[in-house]
Formats: C-alpha cells, structure tokens, sequence
C-alpha cells in the first residue's frame, strides 16, 4: 500500500509541474518571449472597432501524455497482486482513464481570456487579431493602437 501512495503522489506533482510549465508561455500583449528580443519587427497603426471576449482554449496534448503514463503506471501498481494478465489490464485500463482525465485537466489549466480585436488600418484594410487578455492593457472602440509583428503580432494601445 506505501508504493502505491507514493506513486500516486509522484503522479500528481509531476502532472502538477508539468501543467505549470505550459502556462507559462504568455500571449499578453505586454510580454515579449526570449526569441522575440532583439529583432526587426514591423509596426502599423491602426484604430479599433470592435471588442471582443473570447476564451482561447487551454493545450491538453502534456496533460494527455502525462496522464497516461501516470495512469498506466498506478493501474499497474494496483493490481500487481492479481497476477500478470491483471495487471496489464490494470495498466491499459489506468493509462486510459489517466489520458482522459490529464486530456481534461491539462485542457482546463491552461485555458485563457483573450480578446479578438477588430483593426481598421489607416489603408482602410481590416484585420482580426486575437491575444490573450491583460488586465494591464485596457482597449476602447475607436482607439487608436500598434500592432507589432508579421506573422505573430501583438497589440498595444497609443500612448
């Protein structure tokens, strides 16, 4: 019975970890990622006409992976008693159940707030561009703002 309440432990700190680990790669407008520094990007001007709140879905792919490696391994454990054949239901049935619930629970702790932003450029071109919420950074219809980048931009209002 100790083996099996340590690896459960073992299993929820490592899943723990690894969740936390992929919230930390922000979209806030406000935070520029390490490969971000120190290069050219393009600057336009825009003003905006429409807000936006959405939900940006939370990425599940670590949690899945990590839940079933962990489920396998506690369903194994627990039924180790039971004999070979058991036991290697045990593990499938576990890295199922435990896929399943790190897809939930991974999806779930790195789902964000964002706004969709609609820009009308000074070319009269309009564009989308969603990034995730900050409560920092406040947008007002008809502001005037700067969206940074090319392929990925962020953007920020005019001083």
């Amino acid at each position: 019975m100790p083996k099996i309440f340590s690896t459960i432990i073992t299993a929820v700190v490592l899943s723990l970890s690894v969740s936390a680990c992929s919230t930390l790669d922000s979209r806030k407008p406000n935070v520029v990622q390490p490969g971000e520094t120190q290069r050219m990007e393009r600057v336009r001007t825009g003003t905006l006409l429409d807000i936006t709140e959405v939900t940006i879905d939370g990425d599940s792919k670590i949690g899945t992976a990590v839940g079933a490696v962990l489920g396998g391994v506690v369903g194994s454990q627990a039924t180790r008693t039971q004999g070979s054949g058991t036991q290697a239901a045990g593990g499938v049935g576990g890295a199922v159940a435990g896929g399943v619930l790190g897809n939930k629970l991974g999806g779930a702790l790195t789902r964000k707030k964002g706004v969709q932003l609609l820009i009308e450029f000074e070319n009269k071109d309009v564009m989308s561009i969603v990034q995730e919420a900050d409560p920092n950074v406040n947008f007002a219809i008809g502001q005037k703002v700067r969206i940074i980048g090319d392929v990925k931009m962020r953007v920020i209002p005019v001083s």
